[in-house]
């Protein structure tokens, strides 16, 4: 995929579901580099989901990965990757 033409998009589910990452360009300009974040945003409804954020590496690559479900699996390639930073929603 390649995405042009803007500066700053987000990435969502739902409004209800509250999982979203904003990717933003770095001085305007995606050849400059970008900044994504995930919002540490506990869920609306503690019974049913608890939110996931977490940062891993293996090999040359980095992933973000921000969970609506702490009980979500990360795809198997990524099982045995470092985890780098992890943020789960407080009981």
């Amino acid at each position: 995929m390649q995405i042009s033409g803007l500066e700053k998009f987000r990435i969502n589910s739902s409004i209800k579901d509250g999982v979203f990452v904003d990717v933003e360009a770095l001085n305007k300009s995606f050849a400059q580099g970008f900044m994504m974040v995930g919002y540490e945003m506990p869920s609306l409804d503690y019974d049913d989901f608890k939110r996931k954020i977490e940062v891993r590496r293996k090999k040359d690559r980095i992933a973000m990965i921000v969970y609506n479900d702490v009980n979500f699996k990360v795809p198997k390639w990524w099982e045995d990757a470092e985890v780098i930073y992890s943020w789960v929603q407080p009981d």
